[in-house]
């Protein structure tokens, strides 16, 4: 319905945001609003070559962590659109509250341990944090047990950062050592990484766009 809420970055809460409404009030133009995670995993089906995948999934692992999957060429949201979003999967406990995937690797202490040595979020996570590397891995194993796609494509930019896929798919391959269902399961020819400089998420808008249009078009003969 073009609304966003619990977008905690933007000041976004439980009280929905009609983003998509503002928007085509102050450009004059119709106006199609989706997640970013699952809009780029709609263009990146697009672009696919034939045949086309069963299931696409796209990973984005930046300053949080989410998915978008495609399956039989349609965008997969779930029942209140929160589809994909295994960044908020439980990893553990802090200070008497649950931690999720997604606040390990943006935890300010590590952040701030990161900043001390010099270095590069992404760079810190693949040299000195091994654990959170092995629970990113776990969270790529969850996408295929969860969705068994025929394409898993890593980005955003701690995913696309020199070195770290690299690392990532080491953590990957101590998950196969240690399980024989992922190691049956859990294909690294499977999995591929955007490359820093990709046009994807410019692709995905017109991807997008172009199916609004269609779906009204189709609407108005109707």
């Amino acid at each position: 319905h073009g609304t966003v809420r619990l977008a905690g970055n933007l000041g976004i809460w439980s009280e929905a945001f009609a983003l998509g409404p503002a928007l085509s009030r102050h450009f004059d133009v119709p106006v199609s609003i989706e997640n970013d995670v699952r809009a780029t995993a709609l263009g990146l089906y697009a672009r696919a070559g034939r045949p086309k995948p069963s299931t696409l999934t796209y990973l984005a692992i930046g300053t949080g962590l989410a998915a978008g999957t495609v399956i039989a060429g349609c965008l997969f949201r779930g029942s209140r659109g929160i589809a994909g979003e295994i960044g908020q999967i439980i990893s553990g406990e802090r200070d008497d509250a649950f931690t999720t995937i997604e606040t390990e690797i943006a935890h300010p202490d590590l952040v701030e341990h990161a900043t001390r040595v010099g270095l590069e979020r992404s760079t810190y996570l693949r040299t000195h944090a091994p654990d959170i590397m092995l629970t990113l891995a776990g969270a790529v194993n969850t996408i295929f047990m969860a969705y068994d796609p025929d394409l898993l494509v890593v980005g955003g930019g701690v995913g696309t950062a020199p070195g770290f896929f690299d690392s990532l798919m080491d953590s990957v391959q101590i998950i196969r050592s240690r399980s024989a269902v992922a190691k049956e399961f859990l294909d690294p020819g499977r999995i591929t990484v955007l490359a820093p400089d990709d046009s994807i998420a410019t692709e995905s808008a017109l991807v997008l766009a172009a199916q609004a249009e269609a779906s009204a078009l189709a609407a108005v003969g109707a």
